[in-house]
């Protein structure tokens, strides 16, 4: 670690904040610069709030990998682990211009729900996932009143901050580009397989989700994980492995030569790239997912709102979307796109996880898009 994190866990510590010793298992150590857990309702807007009721509304653990000037913020999906974007965190961190925010969102991984049962249902939205995310900048002062009050909203810190969300990631970063603390100091958006709200999931999709949540085995989880995220023509193709991935030759003993490993079928990348992050995981708790399940049913922007992006001239929007995707409607997006005045760009052939599947082309397209030098007719 650099000598940046022991401050910054310090002053986590002093409120609330687990000691070093009894933080998470870390998957990526090579990039790693700082991790800590960030107190939830410490932002003025939530002063009206007795300090016991701030103090009921949970907390966020999020990592820091790299050290760039360019700082770029994923955030995950349903029910989903921050680990879930190796591939972009592999292929940024490492990169001298880069620093990347990973945080798992409340009810789900490392991060923890409130106190108040009630309370914790009632903020289960993406407006309050969002706010959560606005804490959490500014505790790691990227994003503060300052630098607004310094320039006149395009400063360099500002400008520099990029957020990419998937699925349910992306509903929670339409509200954070709605959200006023955050006017005029994003440089870039990009939402991945979302949608903006008004129940399009179909009863097979509902279902498919709740078998998945209540499985237990891990090879029947990985199979019916497959099964609803990825294009069943994909998975039985042999293996082209994300650049940078080491996960088929280190979490796989059968696989001993490059004959073999040449030879494996998405499917099994999937299924081996899956076990490979257990042990930095843990289960959702039940609680959790009916929280997340609650933000994405009641995730509503309509097109009065999201209108409203066309007027940020500084940020730079794009929405991504996989043709054979089952869980959201390619559809969605298309309307998303045309409601922000996007560029949208549609992906052939491709599933849900567009950040897993087609790793290498998001990953280019995202650093186009980050330094402002994407063609629509990429």
């Amino acid at each position: 670690m650099t000598s940046h994190a022991e401050p910054l866990l310090a002053k986590g510590a002093a409120q609330g904040t687990k000691a070093s010793a009894e933080l998470p298992p870390v998957m990526f150590h090579d990039t790693l610069t700082d991790r800590g857990y960030v107190p939830l309702g410490q932002l003025a807007s939530n002063a009206p709030e007795q300090d016991h009721a701030r103090s009921s509304l949970g907390r966020l653990y999020y990592e820091l990998h790299g050290q760039g000037p360019i700082k770029v913020v994923f955030i995950c999906g349903f029910a989903t682990h921050l680990v879930a974007w190796e591939c972009q965190v592999k292929y940024f961190a490492r990169q001298p211009d880069y620093q990347v925010c990973l945080f798992d969102n409340r009810g789900c991984g490392w991060s923890e729900e409130g106190s108040s049962f009630y309370r914790g249902l009632a903020r289960a939205t993406t407006k309050h996932m969002a706010e959560d995310l606005v804490e959490l900048l500014h505790y790691l002062q990227w994003l503060t009143t300052e630098n607004k009050e310094e320039g006149d909203g395009n400063t360099n810190d500002a400008t520099q901050i990029h957020v990419v969300g998937s699925s349910m990631g992306g509903m929670i970063l339409q509200e954070l580009l709605l959200n006023p603390r955050t006017q005029g100091r994003l440089a870039s958006a990009t939402l991945l397989s979302t949608c903006p709200g008004g129940w399009p999931y179909s009863l097979r999709t509902m279902v498919n989700f709740v078998r998945l949540g209540l499985t237990k085995d891990f090879e029947l989880r990985a199979q019916r994980f497959s099964d609803i995220f990825f294009p069943t023509e994909w998975l039985h193709r042999n293996c082209s492995v994300p650049s940078g991935d080491a996960t088929i030759s280190s979490s796989d003993e059968a696989m001993e030569d490059s004959s073999s490993k040449s030879l494996l079928t998405n499917r099994r990348w999937v299924r081996d790239t899956l076990h490979a992050r257990l042990s930095f995981t843990r289960p959702q708790p039940f609680y959790g997912f009916i929280c997340h399940a609650l933000a994405i049913l009641r995730h509503s922007v309509k097109a009065s709102r999201l209108q409203h992006l066309r007027a940020q001239s500084t940020l730079r929007t794009l929405v991504m979307v996989g043709t054979d995707d089952e869980v959201i409607p390619p559809q969605e997006s298309l309307t998303l796109a045309s409601r922000a005045n996007a560029p949208l760009l549609v992906f052939t052939g491709a599933g849900h996880i567009l950040a897993m599947e087609q790793a290498d082309r998001v990953n280019s397209v995202l650093e186009r898009h980050f330094n402002g030098q994407l063609e629509l007719g990429f």
